[in-house]
Parts: structure tokens; sequence; C-alpha cells
């Protein structure tokens, strides 16, 4: 996108403005995040929709349909690899659950060190929640999906969530996904090369996100985005593809 910036400092003063009042990072320059704020906030029908948004591969819609795909998610657009997976990366251990269907009812250390995770979910009058459990049995009877994931922003904390000794690894610089969501919108941000730590800041300070869990990284991480892809041929056994549909 062709980005905007105001020439004098009356115009700079007023994107700035409008960029706090729709929930965009507020640097005087209309590109992609500020686009899609308005496009939010005007009920503009142009979802899912993939971006670059911050040099990160970006998409963003009303809502998800997290699954086990059993192989890879080439067949399937806007769709990001998901949570945490057993070992060998082909079966979810991290909470999934969607239209009434529980793929995966624990947080992803819950038998092993019995700490719970940060769960984002919908529920079925569209809104979105974030809440640290132990079990998806937790949440509301009306969830349409949940994904589980480790706490961002006001739940950053790894220890609290079992992330310490060797499950520290996934804290590492690596590529990471992240789920999040702000304007009534669910955000999908695939990281190439950042730390847990380095992720939480951009998805605070630029993306402005209302809340946000970090999904799993390194070899299982992937990606289709229409236009943007990466790891298509690897094995998935946690994926989330962004739909239009509430």
């Amino acid at each position: 996108m062709q980005e905007i910036i105001g020439s004098t400092a009356e115009e700079k003063k007023m994107v700035k403005a409008i960029q706090r009042a729709i929930g965009a990072l507020d640097n005087g320059v209309i590109g992609t995040d500020t686009m899609t704020s308005i496009a939010a906030r005007v009920g503009s029908d142009c979802w899912p929709l993939a971006v670059k948004m911050y040099g990160q591969p970006t998409v963003i819609a009303p809502s998800v349909i997290p699954f086990d795909p059993n192989g890879t998610i080439r067949g399937y657009e806007y769709t990001i690899s998901g949570s945490f997976t057993e070992p060998s990366g082909v079966a979810p251990c991290s909470i999934l659950a969607n239209r009434g269907k529980v793929v995966f009812g624990q947080s992803c250390h819950y038998w092993t060190t019995g700490h719970p995770e940060s769960v984002i979910f919908q529920t079925s009058d569209g809104a979105l929640w974030v809440k640290r459990v132990y079990q998806v049995v937790e949440l509301p009877p009306d969830i349409k999906w949940a994904v589980g994931g480790m706490g961002l922003l006001s739940l950053y904390n790894p220890n609290a969530e079992g992330f310490t000794g060797i499950q520290a690894s996934a804290l590492r610089r690596t590529t990471h996904s992240v789920l999040g969501y702000k304007n009534g919108l669910v955000y999908g941000i695939c990281f190439l090369n950042h730390t847990a730590e380095e992720l939480n800041q951009i998805v605070r300070d630029r993306f402005k996100l209302d809340a946000a869990i970090m999904l799993d990284g390194g070899s299982p991480f992937c990606y289709n985005l229409k236009n943007m892809t990466y790891g298509l041929s690897k094995p998935c056994g946690y994926a989330i593809q962004f739909t239009g549909e509430v």
C-alpha cells in the first residue's frame, strides 16, 4: 500500500487524531494498519483480508475456524498454523474447540507441569474474549470456538503458564504465530524471526491489539495467506482458518 503522510503540521495532527480514534498506531502515516482499522469501524465487507502489516504477514477477519487438518494447509486459504502440538507435530496438545466440537480440551502443560494457558474464544453473540484456564470446560457454555496458547500483553507471564526449563525453548528467536483481536476483528500475525518478548512488544506498541496469545513456532510454523505463503509442504496438526462469517 502506498503510504500517505500529511504535508503540513495541521494535516499530520488530523491524521494522528483519526488514528487514535480508531485504535491504530498514531504515527501520522496512513497505511495498511490505519485503513484496516477504518474498514472495521465503518463495517466494510472485505473479510478475510491478507496484508503485510509492520512487515509481518497478517490475516484479519471477524471469526476463525480452528481445526486439525490431518496433513498440510496447502488447500486452505487464509490459514495459519495454530497452537501447540504433540512432539510429532501432527496432533493438537493445546485447547482447540470449534462449533461445539472439542478437539483438545486441556492446556498444553496441564498433564506435565499442571499450568494453565491463555485462551482466546468467541461466544455466540460474536464477542471476543481472553481467559487463562486449565480446561475448556472453564469457558462459557456458548463458545463458538476457542484457541489456547501463551498469553501476551496483560497476560504475558511465561512462568505462570509453564514455559520454564525445557519448555522455555518456545520463547526463543524463531518463527512464531500470534492470534489476537481488536475492533471486533481477529488478527493472525506471522513473525519470521522474533523472540516471544519481541513479538509481545510489537503487538502491544504497533498493532495495539486488545488481547493476544502466542501460538506454536519453529518447525510446525506455516501459513497460506492468498498472496503470501510459507511452509505449505509441512505436516500441520493445528490450523486456524480465517472467515468472514461470524
